[in-house]
């Protein structure tokens, strides 16, 4: 129940990345409500914890003459809390590479995917890095989206 002095109410300890219905009706001082529809709106609150790193980084088997090596990692620590991943960026370097030498493409992958493969530039040691994009953070200082209905 809200006072009728006051038109705004904060709700606290909502769930994160979460979908949520808000309504507001009214009364007189009998507390008739007939006729009278309330009014609604729906919104959802924005997950804007970071996402955690991937795990389970592992390397494809290589082999003789092998100029590509695929490279896994799994999603499950950000999947068991419904943590938000807007994208993923694997790269590989080549260590003791020369200035000049050409540079292995970083590849940018979709939130979902769990594996990327790299042509190498022949034999060498190579560090392999998997990385969550930075995520979107607040617009306008909105931790939620919202849409009216009443």
């Amino acid at each position: 129940m809200v006072d009728v002095e006051t038109n705004t109410h904060t709700f606290d300890s909502l769930t994160v990345a979460s979908d949520f219905e808000a309504k507001v009706d009214a009364s007189n001082d009998a507390g008739i409500r007939e006729g009278i529809d309330a009014a609604e709106t729906t919104f959802t609150t924005k997950d804007n914890r970071p996402p955690h790193p991937v795990g389970g980084l592992a390397v494809g088997e290589s082999g003789y003459n092998q100029t590509s090596i695929t490279i896994s990692w799994d999603l499950a620590d950000n999947t068991a809390e419904d943590r938000i991943v807007t994208g993923i960026m694997a790269s590989v370097a080549k260590e003791g590479a020369a200035e000049g030498d050409a540079a292995i493409e970083p590849q940018t992958v979709g939130s979902d995917v769990t594996s990327a493969t790299f042509e190498l530039g022949g034999a060498g040691e190579y560090v392999f890095t998997v990385k969550n994009h930075e995520r979107l953070q607040r617009r306008g200082g909105n931790l939620y989206e919202h849409n009216s209905h009443g």
